[in-house]
C-alpha cells in the first residue's frame, strides 16, 4: 500500500527533476513532471488514496504519466 510519505516523497523528488529540465527539448517532459508532482501532493489524491486503499507504488503512477520510464528506477533523480 502507498503511504503518504511515499507519495510526498515521488513529489519531492519530481520537483528536484523538473529543476534540472533546462533546456527547450525538454519542455514537454517538464510539464509533465509537474503535473504529476501536483497529482501526487494534492488533498484528493491523498484522500482517494486513504478511501480505497489502492495498492500502487508512486513508481507505477510515474510510468503511467511520463513516457519511456518503467517507475521502478529514481536514478534520474539522484
Amino acid at each position: 500500500m502507498t503511504h503518504r510519505h511515499d507519495t510526498e516523497r515521488a513529489a519531492s523528488l519530481l520537483r528536484s527533476y523538473k529543476t534540472r529540465l533546462t533546456s527547450p527539448e525538454e519542455k514537454d517532459l517538464r510539464e509533465n513532471v509537474e503535473k504529476v508532482s501536483s497529482i501526487l501532493s494534492s488533498p484528493l489524491f491523498h484522500a482517494l488514496l486513504a478511501e480505497w486503499a489502492v495498492e500502487v507504488s508512486p513508481g507505477q503512477i510515474l510510468a503511467s504519466y511520463l513516457p519511456g520510464m518503467d517507475g521502478t528506477s529514481y536514478r534520474c533523480w539522484t
